[in-house]
């Protein structure tokens, strides 16, 4: 009898998920496992955490509903909340698993990770298998070797938009094998309490399809390319990325409900342009395994470091929107109440840190992975390098004029009221570079005189 076990990662689902159907076919009895690594939790290099509040009770609902499905189709899902090589290798040796499969990570450090697992597993005689399925094609697919990929997003997306009828199919799961034991211990994780406000985002495969339902039998898609700007309407927008971040949605359910749209309803820009924010997302999944570690880089893919700087009250202000600027401040509140911002407000609050604050790119990113709900290495990090000029970006960086936004997105200012952005500082600086006061921050304090 051979014994399987499935380690969850970024791939919360039951149906479509290809390496959990690879390994079930394979197998008489299965184990599910998820590892919450408690690392994700304590400040990293640039000060912030790995994920932050609202991811993690976003991933907690996520967990109970994977849960819930597993159970039907008799399944069970054990959580542990450890570092995850000893994780897995102490399941497999307690539950003497023959086959170990998850899906490939797509992250530089997961990557680096999964290498080291598969070397203790294969120590232990245990075999190991991982699936790709993360993206709409598969590396073979391609139209190009990767060491080809095009430095920029409109060449790449030339080449494989006459793929979009290759699309593999969604893979249905009918059946699971029955599970070798029961859950040791409840299914929670710590830290993962209510936040005091948050948007409609409930985490999970079920609410992920439920939205995908409702979002695709309405008429919003015929008007998305208009719509999509918006700084704060929920039907502005597809927002799929949540569940799409976590796995709870495969990117194929995604593109196969829209073409079933398309032929139901008729085809316009707007269902293009659907399809145009999922091959950019396409794009930066492959751009990471193109570039690996330099997506990471200060210098970028070019070797060309920006002309920026850090100064730390600049960006204690900037995360807590405190700024000068009161487009950007509504922006960064709503991102800290809700863990969730458009697409519009993103490169608002980036350009805004990048330019008029002058900071160092990396910290902007690592704070919008802390705080973001639909945090994805790719996409997030992809982005920030294209508006810092040190990425994908032909024009060498964009930079928004805030005033500008301001009229255009925000003309009765009904944004930056909701979310108090008037209420601020309208100083910069209150030190200067070497964290000496600055003479106007403190001319009117008792006992100081001015010069």
């Amino acid at each position: 009898m051979k014994h399987g076990l499935f380690v969850f990662t970024r791939d919360l689902r039951v149906q479509d998920n290809q390496a959990l159907a690879a390994i079930a076919r394979q197998v008489d009895r299965l184990d599910c496992l998820y590892i919450a690594d408690p690392a994700d939790q304590q400040p990293g290099r640039y000060t912030c955490r790995g994920q932050g509040i609202h991811a993690r009770r976003f991933l907690q609902q996520s967990l109970s509903q994977l849960q819930q499905t597993l159970q039907l189709f008799g399944q069970h899902l054990h959580i542990q909340e450890e570092e995850s090589l000893t994780a897995v290798c102490r399941f497999v040796q307690a539950r003497k698993i023959n086959l170990v499969g998850q899906s490939a990570p797509f992250g530089v450090y997961e990557q680096a990770l999964t290498a080291r697992l598969a070397q203790k597993l294969a120590a232990m005689g245990v075999d190991f298998q991982t699936s790709w399925q993360h993206t709409l094609f598969d590396r073979s697919q391609l139209p190009f070797d990767l060491t080809d990929l095009p430095k920029h997003f409109t060449p790449f997306r030339q080449l494989v938009e006459p793929l979009f009828s290759a699309v593999p199919p969604v893979e249905r799961v009918i059946l699971l094998p029955p599970p070798g034991a029961a859950p040791e211990q409840k299914m929670t994780l710590s830290n993962a309490g209510q936040p005091g406000n948050t948007l409609a985002f409930q985490g999970g495969c079920q609410a992920g399809a439920a939205h995908l339902h409702t979002y695709f039998n309405t008429d919003a898609p015929l008007t998305y390319k208009d719509t999509r700007n918006a700084l704060d309407c929920p039907q502005s927008s597809t927002r799929f990325s949540p569940w799409l971040a976590f796995g709870c949605l495969s990117v194929r359910q995604i593109w196969q409900r829209l073409r079933q749209f398309e032929q139901d309803k008729g085809a316009n820009q707007s269902t293009y342009w659907i399809k145009f924010e999922l091959l950019w997302r396409e794009y930066f999944h492959w751009y990471l395994q193109r570039y690996q570690s330099q997506v990471f880089r200060f210098a970028g893919i070019h070797s060309q470091p920006p002309l920026t700087s850090f100064h730390a009250g600049r960006f204690a202000k900037w995360c807590m929107g405190n700024t000068p600027y009161p487009l950007v401040n509504a922006v960064m509140r709503q991102l800290n109440q809700t863990g969730y911002i458009s697409n519009r407000a993103r490169q608002i609050a980036a350009s805004c840190w990048l330019n008029e604050l002058q900071g160092d790119w990396r910290y902007g990113a690592a704070y919008f992975q802390q705080q973001l709900i639909d945090y994805d290495v790719a996409a997030n990090w992809g982005n920030w390098q294209y508006l810092a000029g040190v990425g994908a970006d032909p024009r060498g960086g964009r930079w928004f004029d805030l005033h500008k936004q301001r009229r255009l997105y925000d003309p009765q200012g009904q944004f930056t009221r909701r979310w108090g952005g008037e209420d601020c500082d309208p100083q910069l600086d209150h030190q200067d570079a070497a964290d000496w006061p600055l003479p106007d921050a403190d001319a009117n304090q008792p006992g100081r005189e001015s010069e």
